[in-house]
């Protein structure tokens, strides 16, 4: 065991929303009967074999584990959303009741609107008028719809997608038309473009980013992108196969630096006074990777990526998903949260909207600061080991209290809170994270662990 050295400079160097960790659900399972398929032996290949359970928004244990991840955006999307239309096989009942469940949680919207090849001429020219009857819909129902998104991964349609495809320059002429007609009917709605996703190590799979911002007439609100650092086995594009530990290597762990700096010298070139949002993230691209998305090693992962990106000054980072497959933080079968729901939870309970600069002396022990949610007058910091030994943390300043979260494997899909197991009963009932005070300048950060502490803003 070692010795790191923690300083925390006091001057603000960002300021994000209160909405910046969000959620999503995917679309496929409020609407499409078919899906990847959770056979792991036989058909754990194939996409859209599979007819999940509809989802239920109306369950009153899922609601209040969701009330607790608030305030945050919902988003609802998917790539097989760009061949619905509203409101023939999208039925207004769905959206109805999508929107109720916002409302109970405390959550806002982000919702896209088609772009696929049913809603485009021969020329494939975007036409707005379904999507119109969609906007105006929400408008008169004063739905908490904030945010309006234009297709999905356009850049990224494969197989059958590829016959209609456009490029950056027809996407640019669609957004628009598209950002004409949702600002007539507020001018409080936000527009995002263009949900391109971009894979681990090759950048976009079929470019378009840079295209669509050199053919936009217009500032965008937001420029969205989506980003996964590994494929699962599901995935037939394989650039980086998911593996229990790899992402927490220092390269693969800051690689999402690199893309976002590759992004911002876009913006800053094509649309300066735009916002950039990541409106898809986890740890496996195609569902999820067995035995690994869902366990305690991607906590790690998930916080030091909030971080990296709160301090680069993004608003929103959204996380798919919020239930269902093993990348949600909630089962859907039990409604169990996985152990990225209570890191999330405590990022919510603690973290708040200023950012500040801190350092440490190890590389693999990184260290996060932003002012604490229940007192303006301290800061709250995350620190986290990705490192196999234990190390002793030295600071400047003294911890009053800490939240000391541990596992006893990579693997595992329970955590412990100073030593004591953490339950969602113990949330919902009590609505409380108790921490442990400690009133000292240092303590014992175990291997593979990560905590959260509170000092004074001095």
């Amino acid at each position: 065991m070692s010795e790191v050295n923690i300083k925390v400079n006091n001057t603000p160097i960002a300021e994000i929303s209160d909405k910046f960790l969000s959620l999503a659900i995917d679309l496929s399972l409020i609407q499409w009967e078919d899906w990847w398929s959770p056979d792991t032996k036989k058909n754990f290949w194939m996409i859209w074999k599979f007819k999940p359970k509809e989802f239920n928004f109306k369950r009153e244990k899922l609601i209040n584990l969701s009330k607790l991840l608030s305030p945050a955006y919902i988003r609802i999307s998917w790539t097989k959303s760009d061949e619905l239309v509203y409101f023939k096989n999208f039925k207004k009942k769905r959206f109805d009741e999508i929107n109720e469940f916002a409302i109970k949680c405390g959550f806002k919207i982000i919702f896209w609107l088609n772009a696929g090849s049913k809603v485009r001429d021969k020329k494939k020219n975007w036409l707005r008028q379904n999507a119109e009857k969609l906007v105006s819909y929400t408008h008169k129902k004063n739905y908490p719809v904030e945010v309006w998104e234009l297709g999905n991964e356009v850049n990224a349609f494969v197989l059958k997608w590829l016959k209609w495809r456009v490029n950056g320059k027809q996407y640019a002429k669609d957004m628009q038309i598209a950002n004409d007609m949702i600002k007539s009917f507020s001018k409080e709605y936000k527009v995002a473009w263009p949900s391109s996703a971009f894979l681990p190590l090759i950048w976009e799979p079929f470019p378009i980013m840079k295209s669509f911002l050199k053919n936009i007439d217009t500032d965008l609100d937001i420029i969205s992108w989506h980003y996964y650092p590994q494929q699962s086995k599901r995935s037939l594009i394989a650039t980086r196969r998911a593996k229990i530990g790899k992402m927490l290597k220092i390269k693969n762990l800051d690689e999402i630096g690199k893309w976002s700096e590759k992004i911002e010298k876009l913006k800053n070139k094509f649309s300066p006074k735009s916002e950039i949002w990541l409106t898809e993230t986890w740890n496996a691209l195609c569902w999820w990777e067995p035995w690994i998305s869902d366990r305690f090693v991607w906590s790690l992962w998930w916080l030091d990526q909030l971080w990296k990106l709160a301090k680069r000054n993004y608003q929103v980072v959204v996380r798919q998903t919020l239930s269902w497959s093993n990348y949600g933080l909630i089962n859907d079968e039990t409604l169990k949260p996985t152990p990225d729901y209570f890191a999330s939870i405590l990022w919510k309970k603690l973290m708040w909207n200023v950012v500040y600069q801190s350092i440490s002396n190890k590389k693999f022990i990184r260290i996060y600061t932003h002012n604490y949610k229940e007192n303006k007058n301290k800061l709250a910091s995350l620190i986290i080991n990705t490192h196999k030994q234990d190390e002793e943390i030295i600071l400047e300043k003294i911890v009053s209290d800490l939240y000391l979260i541990t596992a006893e494997r990579l693997d595992s899909e329970e955590v412990f809170l100073n030593w004591t197991i953490m339950k969602e009963k113990d949330l919902i009932l009590k609505k409380e994270i108790k921490s442990r005070t400690i009133n000292k300048n240092e303590f014992k950060l175990p291997a593979y662990s990560y905590a959260f502490f509170i000092t004074e803003n001095e």
